[in-house]
């Protein structure tokens, strides 16, 4: 089961197409069969393009905005935030940019086993 809140899907679309993406770009300029899943560096690259997405676009969508109302009753001070709450199975959007970053890493060292 895929869990979300707010805008967090954009995470598995956004490494979704890269990957996709990555995969089309190397059937169009590497004519061998199998060629995008023989080596780690094309998945790598997606992985980096996705993290070089996700970063900013999380930082922005989960900023947040704090704002000090009193209540005119009480005329106490209380704060108000609203923003942020955009996740990925519980992780911040913009924390699965560090985290497809250290993936991209990670595929450059993976073999496909024969």
């Amino acid at each position: 089961m895929i869990i979300w809140r707010k805008w967090g899907i954009l995470v598995a679309i956004i490494a979704l197409a890269c990957f996709a993406g990555s995969e089309l770009a190397m059937r169009a300029i590497f004519p061998e069969e199998g060629y995008y899943q023989t080596h780690g560096w094309p998945k790598a690259v997606a992985a980096w393009v996705a993290a070089l997405i996700l970063w900013p676009l999380g930082r922005y969508m989960n900023r947040s905005e704090e704002r000090n109302l009193v209540d005119p009753e009480t005329g106490e001070a209380v704060k108000f935030a609203t923003g942020g709450g955009n996740d990925f199975f519980f992780i911040p959007v913009e924390h699965w940019g560090a985290i497809l970053a250290v993936a991209g890493v990670v595929l450059l060292f993976v073999k496909k086993s024969a």
